[in-house]
């Protein structure tokens, strides 16, 4: 009787036993991810800005300046990189 049992225990760990293992040491896997190398700490508002996508930026480094462009305006906002306020808009 015994005999007849293990080629069923056999197949069941053949079945299961790789999903199982799966869904179990998927915590471990999802825990030794990198953390994201970027966060967001700041948002400015921008309430002249019209609904559009950012073209382009660039970075003043020794004027601690930040320059972008909107899809939507015909304009330039300049901020500043230090206290995070816009500056100006040409």
């Amino acid at each position: 009787m015994k005999n007849c049992q293990l080629p069923f225990l056999s197949d069941l760990l053949k079945r299961y036993c790789l999903p199982l293992l799966l869904l179990f040491s998927m915590p471990l896997l999802l825990h030794a991810q990198q953390p994201a190398p970027l966060k967001l700490i700041e948002s400015i508002p921008l309430p002249g800005l019209k609904e559009g996508d950012f073209d382009h930026f660039a970075v003043d480094l020794d004027g601690h300046r930040l320059f972008l462009t909107a899809e939507a305006n015909a304009l330039v906002e300049v901020f500043d990189a230090q206290t995070n306020k816009l500056i100006r808009t040409v």
